[in-house]
């Protein structure tokens, strides 16, 4: 790693990989930091397991919590972990949505039925999805910076646009078919 930073000279490359390798770190990286504090020293894409860990437990939490219960006070339920999720201005919101996502397919909830207004939700989704990370918007995302005021506008609008994009797909049947073809899901493989 060091001899191609100094090949290259990137100061980007500069700041990973850093630390000296020890057998004590990689036991301490592999089987506890990775997992429940966050650590990406090893691989740059380990930042990610924490969440997926953490939110893993909570779907599972929720789902031990509220089986015995009539799907109303399920959703209520989701909603509530929801506000939480965004309040704590966490990745776990991602979860959040997904278990809303999950409880309407297991309860046959059909929100839209208009494939305009479907087509328009999608288009939401989309956009809401593109929100820009890292850098200051200057174009029409502008408009919804007042959000970083209460949470990381990024992580949740880009949670919102990917629920309505999949919320959109889920119910244009035509749209969902292709997806579900067999090239699609090689490509998703």
């Amino acid at each position: 790693h060091n001899s191609i930073v100094e090949t290259t000279g990137s100061p980007w490359l500069r700041l990973f990989y850093q630390v000296p390798l020890s057998l004590k770190s990689v036991f301490e990286t592999s089987f506890y930091t990775v997992w429940f504090v966050g650590n990406d020293t090893f691989s740059t894409a380990f930042w990610m397991l924490t969440h997926l860990f953490y939110g893993s437990l909570l779907t599972y939490g929720v789902i031990y919590l509220t089986r015995n219960y009539k799907p109303y006070y399920q959703l209520i339920f989701l909603f509530i972990v929801l506000f939480i999720t965004t309040v704590l201005d966490s990745y776990l919101v991602n979860f959040a949505y997904g278990m809303i996502m999950a409880w309407m397919m297991h309860n046959n909830v059909v929100l839209i039925r208009n494939k305009i207004t479907i087509l328009l939700v999608l288009i939401c989704g989309i956009f809401l999805a593109g929100f820009p990370q890292g850098v200051l918007p200057l174009n029409f995302y502008s408009m919804l910076l007042f959000l970083s005021t209460f949470v990381t506008t990024s992580i949740h609008v880009h949670a919102l646009g990917s629920f309505l994009i999949i919320l959109s797909i889920q119910h244009f049947k035509k749209l969902s078919l292709i997806f579900e073809s067999t090239y699609p899901q090689i490509l998703g493989r």
